[in-house]
């Protein structure tokens, strides 16, 4: 829950609030989530399930990454899930995913707003000011697409600032909440970052990190886990079928725990067109063993016994990713 702020006057100061316009606006996409019928999760496959890379090679074309996402992009199709189902309702833009998530469960991230409908008729000398005084404990503006957007999230606030005070960007009269370019976001304060993974309706247990760090300590996973299992247990199964997301979590200074972002996986069509997964399953470094751990997850979970075979030596970088995996697999 949000705490009272007082100005410098001793007043209690105004405390972000969602816009009711693009409340408004969500009200379509959110019937489409609830009409949705079905399961909120795929039954057990009681099955073997083969990854070959050869069997994977139509699936290059169109990946948006590095080609280590290959394997995880093969999963989704083997498991029959549908990679361009999420991405169709565009929850991959900030903006429409925050407010799809605040809809389903209040309070589980910060205030964001779009910022041409904030920013929409202020003078630019006063755009700063305004923006203060909606946000009167700080605040991040955050491209509504792409990735990597909460990294020095101070340089890119004050860079997107400086660059729309300059001239150098008309703020244009707000229409549709996917045509926002950029998202502001109340700044909380922050002691850690976790990335937490998630398929369907529950999360990989193990797989989850500090997002700029890496390593986590014994027992640190329990907490933001259970943050996120909370959501997706009130999360319709339109958005939990099929699904494979990965959850930027944040350890407050207060103790508590708030989304910041979710990254869609799956085929996006706008940024960056192409089939998108989290970082941490095709990074050059550790890919091989995040990926090795989602296919354990995936054996535990649906019953299954998981193959993976490297047998396409001309595609020699697939190839050994493939065996990499193969082998952290053996490991676990």
């Amino acid at each position: 829950m949000q705490q009272a702020l007082i100005d410098r006057t001793g007043h209690p100061a105004r405390t972000p609030s969602w816009s009711p316009e693009e409340q408004a606006q969500i009200a379509q996409l959110l019937a489409e989530i609830d009409a949705f019928e079905g399961a909120r999760c795929r039954p057990p496959l009681d099955s073997e399930l083969k990854l070959a890379l050869s069997d994977a090679i139509p699936l290059l074309s169109g990946l948006a990454a590095s080609t280590r996402a290959l394997l995880t992009r093969q999963l989704m199709h083997r498991l029959g899930f549908d990679e361009r189902r999420l991405p169709k309702w565009r929850l991959e833009h900030k903006l429409v995913q925050a407010l799809t998530l605040h809809h389903y469960s209040p309070d589980s991230l910060p205030v964001t707003c779009g910022l041409d409908r904030l920013a929409w008729g202020i003078e630019l000398s006063k755009m700063r000011e305004s923006l203060r005084a909606s946000f009167p404990s700080g605040f991040v503006i955050k491209t509504a697409v792409g990735d990597s957007s909460g990294d020095q999230c101070d340089c890119r606030t004050d860079a997107a600032l400086s660059w729309i005070e300059s001239g150098g960007r008309k703020i244009p009269e707000p229409t549709l909440l996917e045509s926002e370019e950029f998202v502001i976001q109340a700044r909380v304060q922050i002691q850690h970052e976790y990335r937490v993974h998630t398929v369907e309706d529950r999360l990989i247990e193990d797989l989850t990190v500090r997002r700029h760090h890496g390593a986590v300590g014994t027992g640190e996973r329990s907490e933001p886990n259970l943050c996120v299992q909370s959501i997706l247990n009130v999360l319709p199964a339109g958005i939990t079928v099929g699904s494979i997301l990965a959850w930027d979590v944040a350890l407050l200074e207060d103790g508590l725990f708030s989304v910041i972002e979710i990254n869609i996986g799956g085929v996006h069509t706008v940024y960056n067109p192409g089939f998108h997964s989290s970082g941490f399953y095709h990074h050059k470094n550790y890919g091989c063993v995040s990926t090795a751990r989602l296919l354990k997850y995936i054996e535990r979970t649906y019953n299954c016994n998981i193959s993976v075979l490297a047998d396409a030596p001309d595609y020699p970088d697939e190839n050994r990713f493939y065996e990499e995996v193969a082998d952290w697999k053996s490991r676990f």
